[in-house]
């Protein structure tokens, strides 16, 4: 039986450690499977799911997020013994940083094969040029020693293609799956699901607008709360909203901030992170994503299965998900006003809404499903 070794920067639980976690407890019946991940900050949900489901983990102690050249040095040195220690036939890269050191101890190990996955790389993220920078010059450094990049989009692949990261042969596109029947089978009722979501208090008939992200910058979770306060105050729509995520206290306590701002603490909660997100979609009128950079949402591929209606912003892979005015509405990302406007359409326009939801369902259940998705990634791993 071959071991896979799987390696993520962070052990919280977000999109790329939920693709981790599907593909790992997915081929444990038939390869050796375990996952590495950095603990440093002390998130362990990742850790705790692949215990209870029978998996090997690594805890790494100096594989952090953010650049720290003496702290890499020692990552590289403590992942190239993990894998002398375990002899993976395969190692399997997730996430930025541990694509950049991962490789590179894969490398000084004689791994016989390195896959990596990419959730949107990070030098096309907004914010400091020469982090960015950095980013970039490392993806490239260190392509020559991965065999494989699985970009979760068309257009990542193009733009690690375009900057010349690597040669079109070594990019492979896969998109994220979820396994729809199981996200179906844990929805809830709505009436259960709305007070998990915003509390038993709430007796009012609004409609209940949702997003999930932690509070990441690439998110623009303020966006979003401009936006219900411009649905409020331009269109004159009274709605709830909750935002499923939790993350950096000082991220918080500035969204709190904007909240308060608009006066919308009573009509916007902040849910914190709930263990199945995707089973309370049931308590939702309408999904929203604000981000200004996404590689392949799972958050979507969520909302699509619930058949919800979806605004979004048109980033990232998400108009290779939704087909605008088809299954979904695309706006521009970075400004509340074109997410207001898009939201008010589907919520005066009912069977709209529904027609739409009706055809995100429909198109995830064809398209982005997991049994795809593994199948595809074990092709990979199965070339010489």
């Amino acid at each position: 039986m071959k071991k896979i070794l799987f390696v993520i920067t962070q052990a919280e639980f977000g999109g790329a450690q939920r693709y981790v976690f599907d593909l790992a407890t997915s081929l444990m019946d038939r390869y050796e499977v375990s996952v590495a991940a950095g603990s440093s900050d002390g998130a362990t949900e990742l850790f705790d799911r692949l215990v209870d489901a029978g998996i090997p983990v690594h805890r790494l102690k100096y594989l952090i997020r953010t650049i720290n050249p003496w702290q890499d040095f020692k990552a590289i040195t403590e992942l190239a013994n993990l894998y002398q220690q375990l002899n993976p036939d395969i190692v399997h890269l997730n996430s930025s940083k541990a694509g950049v050191i991962g490789s590179i101890a894969a490398k000084k190990s004689k791994i016989s094969k390195t896959v990596y996955t990419a959730h949107g790389f990070a030098f096309n993220e907004p914010g400091n040029i020469l982090r960015r920078l950095a980013y970039l010059l490392a993806e490239k450094l260190s392509s020559k020693y991965k065999d494989v990049i699985i970009c979760v989009s068309k257009l990542d692949a193009h733009s690690a293609y375009s900057v010349r990261i690597a040669p079109a042969e070594k990019l492979i596109t896969i998109h994220n799956g979820i396994n729809t029947q199981e996200k179906n089978s844990t929805h809830i009722s709505r009436a259960e699901a709305r007070k998990e979501l915003i509390g038993q208090k709430d007796e009012s008939n609004y409609p209940l607008i949702g997003i999930v992200a932690n509070f990441y910058a690439t998110k623009d979770l303020p966006n979003f709360v401009e936006a219900i306060a411009t649905l409020r105050d331009h269109y004159r729509i009274k709605t709830k909203a909750v935002i499923i995520g939790g993350g950096d206290e000082a991220k918080a306590l500035d969204l709190k901030a904007i909240i308060d701002h608009h006066k919308l603490h009573a009509d916007i909660t902040l849910a914190g992170v709930k263990k199945n997100p995707a089973g309370l979609m049931a308590g939702l009128d309408l999904y929203v994503c604000s981000s200004i950079k996404e590689g392949f949402p799972y958050s979507i591929l969520d909302a699509m299965s619930a058949g919800l209606p979806i605004v979004s912003t048109d980033v990232g892979g998400i108009p290779e998900m939704i087909e605008h005015n088809k299954s979904g509405l695309l706006v521009a990302p970075d400004h509340p006003r074109p997410l207001a406007k898009a939201m008010s359409e589907l919520l005066n326009y009912p069977a709209r809404a529904r027609q739409l939801g009706f055809n995100a369902r429909e198109r995830v259940s064809e398209e982005f499903t997991l049994k795809q998705m593994i199948k595809q990634t074990e092709r990979i791993y199965l070339q010489s």
